[in-house]
């Protein structure tokens, strides 16, 4: 006898089915999806800049949409612009796929519009000519827009896989989609604020009115420039004659007194030069000698005598000059002050010319201040104008001056600049900044009206454009 069955409920909820688990504890491969498509979620709302939100949606993508290769592309009414790649730090412009992935989107917006998903097949949209088109391994691609409060979408991404696309992987490039648009959407809203608001006509004009009056305020034209502290009044020591430096005697900025050994020369040849002029005296000598001896008795001695003389006193004079020669081969110092050169190393052994010059002394707190004003730069400039310095090793105190000197020619400095050399003295009484030291001066000219001062190089550039 069998036993009746228990009543069975029509309206009775059906239970569940249990989840499948691949072993005791352990979530299977739906609960991953989702732990990971939070996760990327969870990063999408923690971007703080639009481009780092850019980088999450290209980047992450490949974990759920299972996408190789994938692009942010900014579009608007002209052109689509790619932001973000898989694999680029920084979206180089002149990149060939950059390049090919612009020219698709223009190509898709042009044929189908933006505003929904389209998958295709390479070639598709893509330049027919390129050879990425023949060559690019990832054939299957998908356009996913990205989520706009206000139509048309303004960005979508663009994901390249190498096989059909699936639909549980359409459904997640939507959903992430969504969540990258929202997230952009709420990085840009400052943004879109500032775009609502749309000047009025009675504003601009009024802005112009101000703008205008402005631009006719006198104002102090002022300029900036590189000075250096140069010695004033310095002797400068150069070769007395063609000849090679042996050794330099001093260092550098070393304090020098008046008769003090500077520079000693190679002197072979003044040291033959004289003994050679001695010998030839003493030869003029015995002439001189032989024809007084002989004018006692021979008129032709008496003629004689006049020419030894003279060849005597030649010969006198030209030792005397080899022998003033030879001591200038000991360059010494005239007076006291400080020995102002570079290194003695550049010097030693070189051949130079008579005249150039090998260092200069200057005296001690004896100073001027060498300003070199660009060409470019150049304004009106006189005599007594304020020039304001600033030295690199005290930028902190500013010593005022005024310019003493303007050297009309141009020159063209270490930095190769063509500019003009002006000398400024400074007016307080301060510590005299070391030699060679450097900063910025400000020269300050005089008034000008304001659209003069802001506009002074393109008004400068347009008359030398169209020649008035």
């Amino acid at each position: 006898m069998t036993a009746n069955p228990e009543p069975r409920n029509e309206h009775a909820t059906p239970r569940p089915a249990p989840a499948k688990v691949t072993s005791i504890g352990a979530p299977d491969a739906t609960t991953q999806a989702f732990a990971q498509l939070f996760q990327i979620e969870a990063d999408t709302r923690r971007a703080g800049t639009v481009r780092e939100l850019d980088n999450h949606a290209v980047n992450d993508s490949q974990r759920l949409a299972r996408s190789r290769q994938a692009f942010v592309v900014e579009i608007d009414s002209k052109r689509a612009r790619v932001v973000a790649a898989t694999g680029m730090l920084v979206v180089d412009r002149a990149n060939p796929m950059v390049l090919w992935v612009q020219a698709m989107v223009q190509q898709l917006a042009a044929e189908r519009g933006l505003d929904k998903a389209i998958d295709f097949e390479l070639p598709g949209y893509a330049p027919a000519r390129d050879s990425l088109t023949r060559q690019y391994p990832f054939r299957h691609v998908r356009w996913q827009p990205l989520w706009c409060s206000r139509p048309p979408a303004t960005a979508g991404v663009l994901y390249f896989k190498e096989l059909p696309w699936l639909d549980a992987e359409r459904s997640i490039a939507t959903r992430l989609a969504e969540t990258t648009g929202h997230a952009r959407t709420l990085l840009t809203a400052t943004g879109a604020r500032q775009a609502r608001w749309r000047p009025r006509k009675l504003h601009i004009a009024l802005a112009g009115t101000v703008a205008l009056a402005l631009t006719a305020v006198p104002v102090p034209v002022s300029v900036l420039a590189p000075l250096e502290v140069v010695p004033r009044d310095a002797d400068v020591v150069a070769m007395p004659f063609e000849g090679i430096v042996h050794k330099v005697l001093v260092q550098p900025n070393a304090v020098v007194t008046p008769g003090m050994p500077l520079v000693r020369l190679v002197d072979t040849v003044q040291r033959n030069r004289v003994e050679v002029a001695a010998r030839e005296v003493a030869v003029a000598e015995a002439r001189v000698e032989k024809a007084t001896s002989l004018a006692f008795t021979d008129s032709r001695g008496r003629q004689e005598l006049g020419l030894a003389r003279a060849e005597h006193a030649l010969k006198r004079a030209e030792h005397a000059y080899a022998r003033e020669v030879f001591e200038q081969s000991i360059i010494k110092a005239e007076r006291a002050g400080v020995a102002v050169f570079s290194d003695p190393r550049e010097l030693e052994g070189r051949p130079l010319a008579t005249g150039e010059r090998l260092m200069l002394v200057a005296r001690e707190g004896e100073f001027e201040i060498r300003v070199s004003l660009p060409v470019a730069d150049s304004i009106v400039l006189r005599s007594g104008l304020p020039v304001k310095s600033f030295f690199d090793a005290d930028p902190l105190t500013p010593a005022s001056g005024r310019i003493t000197a303007i050297d009309r020619h141009v020159r063209v400095d270490e930095a190769q600049i063509a500019s003009y050399r002006i000398t400024a003295r400074l007016d307080e009484e301060r510590v005299a900044p070391a030699l060679g030291a450097r900063g910025t001066a400000q020269i300050q000219g005089d008034h000008a009206p304001l659209f003069i001062y802001l506009f002074r190089r393109p008004l400068a550039a347009l008359r030398q454009w169209i020649g008035l």
